[in-house]
């Protein structure tokens, strides 16, 4: 008899939704953690619609983006010195001059000299986009949330910190409008004062990038003065930059943190 034709190929398994992110599938066959079986003491808490959307929001990041992750360490201690010599008066003004103000600036004045960072991607090219909007992580009791400051480049140290207040303020008031949440293209992620040493944050989408504040620590760091060389103690902050590896090259990416890092170094503002 003549010879048996070889048996098709088993068909590849359809694809599935992942954690319901548009746009977003995995291989039915990819690895599957066990079911969750209750146990006394356990406590299950539904997803708010606000969780829902951020953790759709992750994973379809984690699927588009091809991140990459580089750090810097910046001394801040002419930042802080900037700081201290001004903070009184904005307070009497009701206003509060943190480090995260300076951080904006910073990152906005390099966005300007490097607009690949302030971009988005297309299906088949990218944009480098003008308008300079700032997202901020704000959290609240409901969740996180983040509130655009629109047009940072254009702001004064002083209205920087008043768009900070009121943005932060409204958003723990639960007091934001959908323009308040729209138009980002970059994003900081300020750990508050409990923060840690260091992180990498996801990038959120449609930006290709988002910088990531690690806390301030006193640290004993080498100075130079005259030629001679001494150690003395200034406030250190480490910081994280995640970029979409798509438009960005490392050469941009390193350039960018490098230059607020310089910024912040220097105390280079207007306050």
């Amino acid at each position: 008899p003549p010879p048996r034709a070889p048996a098709p190929p088993p068909p590849r398994p359809a694809p599935t939704s992942a954690g319901g992110a548009a746009g977003v599938q995995v291989p039915s066959g990819a690895f599957r953690v066990p079911p969750y079986r209750e146990a006394p003491g356990d406590e299950i808490v539904p997803f708010t619609r606000r969780r829902r959307i951020i953790a759709d929001h992750m994973i379809y990041s984690k699927h588009t983006s091809p991140e990459v992750v580089t750090f810097a360490e910046t001394d801040l201690h002419k930042t802080a010195k900037l700081r201290n010599a001004h903070k009184g008066a904005y307070k009497k003004e009701g206003l509060s001059l943190t480090y995260l103000g300076f951080v904006l600036m910073a990152t906005a004045r390099a966005l300007k000299e490097f607009p690949e960072l302030n971009a988005r991607v297309l299906d088949d090219a990218y944009v480098k986009i003008k308008a300079i909007n700032l997202g901020i992580a704000v959290d609240t009791p409901k969740g996180l949330v983040v509130p655009v400051i629109k047009h940072a480049d254009g702001l004064s140290m002083r209205g920087m910190v008043r768009a900070v207040d009121d943005l932060a303020t409204r958003a723990r008031d639960n007091g934001l409008t959908p323009d308040d949440l729209a138009g980002k293209t970059f994003s900081v992620s300020n750990p508050g004062r409990r923060g840690n040493l260091v992180g990498g944050a996801i990038i959120s989408q449609p930006n290709v990038g988002i910088l990531r504040l690690g806390t301030i620590k006193k640290r004993p760091v080498v100075v130079e003065h005259d030629g001679e060389e001494s150690i003395a103690i200034h406030p250190v902050m480490y910081m994280a930059l995640t970029y979409d590896h798509r438009v960005v090259d490392g050469v941009h990416a390193n350039g960018f943190l490098y230059r607020i890092g310089e910024l912040l170094e220097e105390g280079d503002f207007e306050v």
